[in-house]
Formats: C-alpha cells, structure tokens, sequence
C-alpha cells in the first residue's frame, strides 16, 4: 500500500498447506529488485505484529516499475521457505 512510487507498506501473512496461519515464524525477510533500474538487493525486515501478521515498510520503491520481491520465511534459524511474486508500482 499504495503501489505508487515512495514509501509502501507490505502486510503479509504466512499460512501452512491446509490455509492455516503460521505464527511461530522465527523471521521474514523481504528483498527487492527493480531490474529495469539497476536497483538490486534491497533487504526489508519485517516487524513481527502478532497473530501470524508481519510489516514491513519499503522506503526504498521510489522508481515505478515492476518490483521483484523474494520472500525468505524463516521456521527457525536454519530452515526457511522462499517465495517470490512481482509488485507493480506506479
């Protein structure tokens, strides 16, 4: 929120298979690239808020664009599920 150029807030919630909330993640972290601009490699930490629902503000989507973000969920400090989607920012 908003997916427009500047600061955007990310909420994202991890679920198991069977749709249920995992909520004794260790972390998660967010990374982003925006590959048409050379931005690559941009780490967020999200804020663990309870019940399951993470935060994370990216400061860094000042360039519209389509951002790459890889999710890495990390169970416990060694084991981690990774996830990645694209966000359009406008």
């Amino acid at each position: 929120t908003p997916a427009k150029a500047g600061e955007n807030m990310i909420m994202a919630t991890i679920k198991d298979k069977d749709g249920q909330v995992i909520s004794t993640l260790a972390d998660i972290e967010i990374t982003g690239n925006l590959p048409a601009a050379g931005i690559s490699d941009v780490l967020v930490k999200g804020q663990n808020t309870g019940n399951g629902m993470w935060h994370f503000m990216f400061k860094e989507m000042i360039i519209p664009g389509d951002w790459k973000l890889k999710v890495d969920a990390f169970i416990n400090d060694f084991d981690k599920v990774t996830f990645e989607t694209t966000v359009p920012i406008k």
